[in-house]
């Protein structure tokens, strides 16, 4: 989308309007208009539709900023809006800045955003990491956030597809185990696509995309009820560009490994205390 604002020489007006025009196209999902309207005025959940107009000052400065300058503008926008209601100070900096911003942004209502904050608090060391590193790469080169500076360059950056819906069904009750299911997902994923300078990555591949439709709905017991019938959680490579979290039979794993695919076994089926789901650690409780 960049590269089109650059080739046409957009302004920010132009940007704007592109945004407001694609939010009125969410009626046109619903091929009956009356349907799609009413859909669109009932059922569009109101932070979401707040987040979308709250979005559209920042996005116009698409036109004159890079991606990462113009998302990172928006977190703090967004914590900062959040902070009275909340709590909060400033927003954060640090290598964990643009995790917790991030994560704040996807839980949407307060409830749910306060839990996921005191869960931070309770991350293993190993979860913590990972969502820092993860959460923070650009799968740009030369771009990088301010608030949090990269120990480790290189991509491909993966994009987690409906880790806002996961974050959101597993909060309040259960926020430290979506953190920890995220960072797993994470975890695997990085397995998958090996740490790479970007500058050996061409333009298409700087960014991956891991699927979790099958569990972004599920409540905790549903997501680890898998495991008692035969059944795992695998993370399937589909492709150089993307992978996808499947219920599958245990030795499915290894057909896949047999056909030539790349999987892993999402570790989720255990509650543990101060330790990454999937780690090396004390005995679960």
């Amino acid at each position: 989308f960049k590269r089109v604002i650059m080739a046409g020489e957009a302004n920010p007006p132009d940007v704007s309007f592109y945004f407001v025009h694609w939010l009125t196209d969410l009626a046109g999902a619903v091929p009956n208009p009356l349907d799609g309207s009413e859909r669109l005025v009932l059922g569009f959940p109101y932070q979401v539709l707040g987040s979308f107009i709250t979005s559209f000052s920042v996005l116009s400065a698409l036109a004159t900023q890079t991606e990462t300058e113009v998302f990172e503008t928006y977190l703090e926008s967004y914590w900062r809006d959040a902070a009275p209601r909340l709590r909060l100070g400033a927003p954060p900096s640090g290598e964990h800045a643009i995790a917790m911003m991030r994560l704040l942004c996807q839980a949407q209502s307060t409830e749910a955003q306060e839990s996921v904050l005191a869960a931070w608090e309770k991350l293993s060391a190993d979860d913590e990491k990972v969502l820092c590193d993860e959460m923070s790469r650009t799968g740009i080169a030369d771009q990088h956030f301010r608030a949090s500076a990269q120990k480790r360059p290189g991509g491909p950056a993966i994009l987690v597809y409906y880790s806002p819906q996961l974050v959101r069904s597993l909060t309040p009750d259960s926020a430290s185990q979506a953190l920890a299911i995220l960072a797993e997902v994470y975890r695997r994923s990085r397995k998958l696509w090996p740490l790479t300078p970007l500058e050996r990555l061409d333009d298409d591949a700087r960014t991956v995309t891991v699927r979790i439709d099958q569990i972004k709905e599920l409540k905790l017991e549903d997501i680890r009820a898998v495991y008692s019938d035969g059944n795992s959680w695998l993370l399937y490579k589909r492709n150089e560009r993307e992978a996808v979290v499947e219920c599958h039979p245990i030795d499915y794993l290894a057909e896949l490994h047999t056909n030539g695919h790349q999987a892993a076994v999402l570790k989720l089926w255990r509650k543990r205390t101060g330790v990454a789901i999937g780690g090396a650690d004390p005995a679960p409780t």
